[in-house]
């Protein structure tokens, strides 16, 4: 019986380990899965003890401040990896730490076939990061077929797989969404996406919140709805609370389809919540 193990570094990684979990099962239920994850990632009865938490930063400045517990990190998921001896390790997104875990792997000379699901976006910035993929993983899952010919000069295989958010959630229904929570027919439903990371609620995050402010300051049919992603919760409504106008917290991920399907407008922090509030029909204002 094949072993697959996953692992996710972040809540975007969590959300495609889940699907992935979802796929196998359906697809390949005879494969054993384990793996290291999130919320979504436990619903599924996969989990390990690794702490995760803290590992999703951005820029070189949080990258330092983060360096002690990404290496500690590294050294904890590489000693579970190998432990559990699987047949395949697929790292999920999240460049930094995944590629730092790959080379553990390799170094140690644990058997896994290590697969990379999702790349570093070299066709936008950094293309050197393709060398170093190619020198510490087998494999890369990529999004866009104008993705490969950036890996084959370093003769690193690659598969497009398309784009898991754009299937990830059901048409939302925005009537639904509406009743549950008491929003008129007439109003126009703002969205606030405020990120899932600890850094980006410190320096993108506050931004959008005034950006929300300036769209509904004085207008009464406009309504707030902000979805809070677990990982960041505490601070997500801390900042809600200092909102002058009400604010509708969405934290039931069961939901997410029908807020996104309400939404007029979203004023949304960068990455795959953009794609999913697209998919829904939303306009979407993106910061970073």
């Amino acid at each position: 019986m094949s072993h697959i193990f996953l692992v996710a570094a972040e809540a975007s990684g969590d959300a495609m380990g889940a699907d992935v979990i979802d796929a196998l099962r359906r697809n390949a239920p005879q494969v054993r899965i384990s793996g290291i994850g999130g919320e979504l990632m436990r619903e599924r009865g996969v989990s390990s003890d690794v702490d995760m938490s803290g590992l999703a930063v951005i820029g070189l400045i949080e990258g330092l401040k983060a360096y002690g517990r990404v290496k500690k990190a590294v050294e904890d998921a590489a000693d579970v990896i190998a432990n559990a001896d699987p047949d395949s390790v697929v790292l999920i997104d999240s460049w930094g730490f995944m590629w730092r875990l790959a080379r553990a792997l390799k170094l140690r000379g644990v058997r896994a076939k290590r697969i990379k699901l999702i790349g570093p976006q070299v066709w936008a910035t950094r293309p050197g990061r393709a060398r170093v993929l190619a020198q510490w993983v087998d494999h890369l899952l990529c999004i866009h077929p104008f993705e490969q010919p950036f890996y084959k000069p370093w003769a690193l295989p690659t598969t497009v797989i398309g784009n898991p958010a754009l299937h990830r959630l059901p048409k939302g229904d925005a009537s639904a969404f509406r009743a549950r929570h008491d929003i008129p027919a007439k109003a126009d439903i703002v969205g606030l996406l405020p990120g899932s990371r600890r850094a980006e609620l410190r320096s993108v995050a506050p931004t959008l919140f005034a950006a929300v402010k300036r769209v509904t300051e004085g207008n009464a049919s406009r309504q707030v709805v902000c979805m809070v992603a677990p990982s960041v919760a505490a601070e997500v409504e801390s900042l809600a609370g200092q909102h002058p106008g009400k604010v509708i917290l969405v934290r039931n991920e069961a939901e997410k389809a029908d807020a996104f399907a309400s939404m007029k407008v979203a004023i949304a922090c960068s990455g795959t919540v953009t794609t999913e509030l697209a998919a829904q029909g939303a306009a979407v204002v993106t910061g970073y």
